[in-house]
């Protein structure tokens, strides 16, 4: 925090009782917290982390930002991968820096890629991967789609799992900027124990975490 002395802050959250499995940061008082369903803190130093938790989506009234539909198919010795990108509601907020990650088996090649949207690199590294990125997606984009066809060479062991004969997941990343996914905002934050008065600003951003698709 940029605060001087030992300032007490209160924070005022709508809808807490919708956290789940909520692990604050050391300087958070949490008898407040359970008695009262308010955070009171006296900040550290720079910059840190107040509180992280899970609200679950059947109790949240916002809908996914972004929604993503993977399919994985087989036809004789190609394989194919198609994913498609919808916009989600986001109070017509853009959804910006979209990265789709596709790992592939190792044993893939003669790789193709399609896309009409955005860009894509493919790495033939040992763990080959295809990466698509997105800059930004809107509400009513349509025709967001990648796909994927590949080769497969035969695997020397036998031991091999058939599941790894083909793609297992596609992982995502996506940030929005001023909204709350969770629909959890600040109501007030209120500045006890110092006098001088305290310019107070929230903003609001959703970003993916763990997202990911398995197919």
């Amino acid at each position: 925090s940029r605060l001087s002395g030992m300032p007490d802050l209160v924070m005022v959250l709508s809808r807490p009782e919708i956290m789940d499995d909520v692990a604050f940061h050391p300087c958070v008082h949490r008898r407040k917290w359970e008695s009262e369903r308010k955070i009171g803190f006296v900040p550290p130093d720079g910059q840190f982390k107040l509180a992280s938790f899970h609200v679950a989506m059947e109790t949240s009234p916002r809908a996914l930002p972004l929604y993503v539909r993977a399919v994985s198919s087989r036809s004789e010795q190609m394989y194919t991968v198609e994913i498609v990108l919808e916009p989600g509601q986001c109070n017509g907020r853009p959804v910006d820096q979209v990265c789709v990650k596709v790992p592939l088996p190792q044993q893939a090649y003669n790789i193709g890629v399609q896309c009409k949207t955005g860009t894509h690199t493919v790495s033939n590294a040992r763990s080959p991967q295809v990466e698509w990125s997105v800059k930004s997606v809107r509400a009513g984009d349509q025709g967001l789609r990648l796909v994927i066809q590949y080769l497969m060479r035969s695997s020397n062991s036998s031991n091999t799992p058939p599941a790894e004969q083909g793609v297992l997941a596609a992982f995502i990343d996506f940030e929005v900027t001023g909204y709350s996914a969770s629909s959890i905002k600040v109501d007030a934050l209120r500045l006890l124990r110092e006098s001088y008065k305290l310019f107070k600003g929230v903003r609001y951003a959703t970003k993916a975490g763990s997202y990911q698709v398995r197919f």
